[in-house]
């Protein structure tokens, strides 16, 4: 597992550009973890005549953050530097609804939206916290494993829901899309939770207690 651009932007080879936006991830790899934006900083100025500026250094930031990383390739230290300088680009908005209640069965829920005329029975999948839930959550890995009859997932299970809107009551995840060999229609689903951290890190697995039914 290693810093692996993705397919799509290889249209000649890798291009200087990201040849040294990648020599700038590994260099961040060598660092005692954990590797925060002042360590990145500190090390990159380390020696040098002059330091950022604090326009150059968010100028630098973006630049690597938009780096487009096969994300399925990467270990979770090099997940981390890369959610680290997403963070310093973009303050993590989910922020805005969120709190320390750690998440139960109880402040968490889950919905499918059908997608009308989809050849593979495509759902999009919601998932609901409590606006006072963890902060630390970042992401949710969510298992269905059917039951009572219902037709199996043909796309990835487990999949991960990633932070869409916040409401005025939730924070508000979201997946697209699940997909089925045949119509799950009024299917029953266990709902396994497998909340993550920013680091791709497991913080609790709850086996819901409420089946989920498809629409």
């Amino acid at each position: 597992m290693a810093y692996k651009l993705t397919l799509s932007t290889l249209v000649a080879g890798l291009e200087p550009e990201n040849i040294k936006r990648l020599a700038t991830f590994k260099y961040f790899s060598t660092l005692s973890t954990p590797v925060t934006e002042l360590v990145m900083r500190t090390a990159l100025e380390a020696g040098q005549f002059q330091n950022y500026t604090d326009a150059g250094w968010l100028a630098t930031m973006t630049d690597l953050a938009a780096t487009p990383f096969e994300e399925s390739a990467l270990t979770a230290g090099e997940y981390s530097i890369i959610n680290t300088i997403r963070e310093v680009v973009s303050p993590d908005p989910s922020n805005d609804c969120c709190g320390i209640v750690a998440p139960t069965d109880g402040n968490t829920s889950i919905t499918a939206i059908e997608r009308v005329g989809s050849a593979t029975f495509e759902h999009a999948i919601d998932f609901f916290m409590d606006s006072d839930t963890d902060c630390n959550v970042k992401s949710v890995l969510i298992t269905l494993t059917a039951g009572g009859g219902a037709p199996p997932l043909t796309s990835a299970n487990p999949f991960r829901v990633l932070f869409d809107k916040c409401t005025g009551t939730s924070r508000v995840f979201k997946y697209l899309w699940t997909t089925y060999a045949i119509d799950p229609t009024a299917g029953e689903y266990t709902v396994t939770m497998d909340f993550r951290d920013a680091d791709d890190t497991s913080i609790d697995i709850i086996v819901s207690g409420t089946k989920l039914i498809m629409p």
